[in-house]
């Protein structure tokens, strides 16, 4: 699941919405909500990863979407 998700904000965040259900349920993600709806909103953008894992924070995703152009 983590890197689904990785990929999909490198590539096109739009892709996040093509994760399935399973997936997110089996890796225990309380954030499938609100990151399937970023992937609504922002489909075709990338996104640069900031931080993912230790030691930065405590392991939340911290990212920022590219600006239309």
């Amino acid at each position: 699941l983590d890197d689904a998700i990785l990929e999909a904000l490198r590539t096109d965040v739009g892709r996040l919405t093509e994760i399935p259900d399973r997936a997110w349920a089996e890796g225990g993600s309380c954030g499938a909500g609100p990151l399937v709806m970023l992937g609504h909103l922002f489909r075709g953008r990338r996104a640069t990863v900031h931080a993912y894992e230790y030691p930065v924070g405590v392991g939340y995703l911290v990212a920022t979407v590219e600006a239309r152009d």
